[in-house]
């Protein structure tokens, strides 16, 4: 079994687990204790998508020129794998885990020169100590990859030490967050798409919403409102909203052979709008995946709107221009108004969930449904009221004129197979 890595000259993985095992064995032995530090290079995939391996590999060499030359007289030094480097203290050196830790970060600092061009790259750095009780090198490796992940959601070019009394949901956190980096970077591995469909008044489904659904390795099932923020948060969601565009427009085109007014209802976040490239990325997907831009329809937040208006309107009306439409989700419950819809040039309003619940109780919902309704229809657009679970709130929105409603009495959301079925009888 080889044990070097064959771009670093490093030791590798295997390596690392044989030399962690023996230290292992000697500091419980000698009752002395040791540091594993578990290095990432923050953003190094971007380099190495844009500029190629080429770049990429000089970097990796580069970095492990360097820890070899610092570190190599009081550690040893392992490429564990793609851009994570390993660093296994001595005990004699312990006493120096600050310094190591301070000459990492101020060498993340400086840029790496490649050819012509200059390239930062910080560090996010996980630290654990061993031995710790039954902890074997597999358990010590693990423990230093949640600190790394730790590190990295204190913010770039940081580092942390696990602690066996951290707190649990924070261990979880970071143990959801590498398992969704792999994920993504493994196809979206876990991930995929339900639809629930969006119907008329008569029982007739005209659309679907394309709602995302996460199942971890373990076999645990994430919520989306837990995993949206954290994608967000790790600055996922543009990949993440991408996924879904392209799986969503392909799931329409298939429908659209025998249904061609079907349409897919996709969310779109903030990130996405704000990328510089989101039309063209928008347009390229559609045209891959051979749907009709008609059938598509992009919704968009109050808060959006709010956010950054200017950019949300010129977007929009690009969108609107190449035929997407536009639908203005859970309206009623922020900060914009019919003013800003008319400007935004709304297609379709989808009334927030909260005042079809409280229909049968609340006077001032019945009173703000009929009158959204009878408003957006006088200019021309449509409206969708969401999350009708009784028969009560559904004879209601037949009552108000609803273009379309949306909720679990009607459909819940199922797998793409499960709705083409439904879709065929």
């Amino acid at each position: 079994m080889a044990l070097t890595d064959q771009l670093t000259g490093l030791g590798n993985r295997h390596h690392l687990e044989a030399c962690l095992t023996q230290a292992l064995e000697d500091t419980r032995q000698s009752g002395q204790v040791s540091y594993l530090l578990f290095i990432d290079m923050d953003d190094f995939k971007i380099i190495n998508d844009g500029y190629g391996h080429d770049y990429g590999d000089v970097i990796l060499k580069d970095f492990a020129s360097f820890l070899k030359s610092d570190f190599g007289s009081m550690a040893n030094v392992f490429r564990f794998g793609g851009d994570e480097f390993v660093i296994l203290m001595s005990p004699e050196h312990t006493d120096s885990i600050y310094a190591v830790i301070n000459s990492l970060l101020a060498r993340a600092q400086l840029p790496w020169h490649v050819i012509n061009k200059s390239f930062y790259c910080t560090l996010s750095i996980g630290v654990v100590h061993f031995p710790e009780d039954d902890a074997n090198s597999k358990d010590i490796i693990k423990h230093a990859d949640i600190a790394m992940y730790q590190a990295k959601r204190m913010g770039k070019n940081n580092y942390a030490f696990y602690s066996s009394t951290r707190d649990n949901d924070s261990i979880a956190r970071a143990e959801i967050e590498k398992e969704m980096r792999e994920a993504i970077d493994n196809g979206f591995r876990g991930f995929s798409v339900v639809y629930q469909p969006l119907t008329e008044a008569t029982g007739n489904i005209i659309g679907a919403e394309a709602l995302l659904r996460w199942i971890l390795s373990t076999g645990q099932t994430i919520s989306p409102a837990q995993f949206i923020p954290l994608a967000e948060y790790l600055g996922l969601i543009v990949p993440v909203g991408e996924f879904v565009l392209r799986e969503a427009t392909t799931f329409c085109r298939e429908i659209n052979a025998t249904r061609p007014d079907f349409y897919a209802s996709i969310n779109i976040s903030i990130r996405q709008f704000q990328q510089q490239d989101f039309l063209e990325r928008v347009l390229l997907i559609l045209e891959e995946t051979g749907v009709s831009p008609s059938n598509i329809i992009f919704e968009i937040t109050e808060g959006m709107v709010m956010h950054d208006i200017q950019r949300v309107k010129h977007l929009s009306d690009e969108l609107r221009q190449h035929g997407i439409r536009i639908a203005m989700d859970d309206f009623g419950v922020g900060y914009s108004s019919l003013g800003n819809m008319r400007e935004l040039s709304i297609d379709i309003v989808k009334i927030d969930r909260t005042f079809i619940r409280d229909v049968s109780t609340d006077s001032y919902s019945k009173s703000f449904i009929r009158l959204i309704t009878d408003l957006v229809h006088s200019m021309g657009k449509m409206v969708c009221i969401e999350g009708v679970e009784t028969t009560e709130q559904l004879d209601y929105c037949r009552e108000c004129g609803a273009d379309c409603m949306q909720g679990f009495l009607i459909y819940k959301p199922v797998p793409p197979d499960v709705l083409r079925e439904r879709l065929e009888t």
